[in-house]
């Protein structure tokens, strides 16, 4: 701006508004805006402002199968939702599973999952005749790491 004429004893106010997008949310860093005036009959001078970036990454995980019993040989199959709950993209996400399970192929580490997105996962685990006379539990825990 300029032309500004400002009397003796008065002054000027300006408002600026300035878009703020998930990147950088993502980057995390301060957004600092300084503004400057210089008078032709006085030095310049200059003021900022900063507005801290607040990061908060938070997901949740859920884990299903389809049958809570078997009793005869056959396949589970599990799936696995991991859901962004916080206010960061989450990059280079890793997913485990304490079974030697088949994700089909799909990828399981290097996840990015944007804010408020989620991811599916679905898994299959061969139950045998040897696991079914044992009688004991299947316990399957699915793990994610946001890295």
């Amino acid at each position: 701006m300029s032309g500004i004429s400002i009397p003796v004893g008065g002054s000027e106010t300006w408002t600026a508004s300035y878009a703020v997008d998930q990147a950088m949310i993502d980057a995390g860093a301060d957004i600092v805006n300084t503004a400057s005036f210089e008078p032709a009959e006085a030095e310049p001078q200059s003021d900022d402002a900063t507005t801290t970036i607040s990061q908060t990454p938070g997901f949740s995980i859920e884990k299903t199968v389809d049958q809570a019993s078997l009793s005869a040989p056959g396949t589970l199959t599990y799936t696995i939702a991991v859901t962004n709950t916080g206010n960061v993209t989450l990059t280079g996400g890793a997913l485990s599973d304490s079974l030697p399970v088949d994700f089909g192929g799909a990828a399981v580490s290097g996840i990015s999952i944007p804010v408020g997105g989620s991811e599916t996962w679905t898994a299959s685990y061969a139950v045998d005749q040897a696991m079914i006379d044992s009688g004991a539990d299947i316990a399957n825990t699915a793990s994610f790491d946001p890295a």
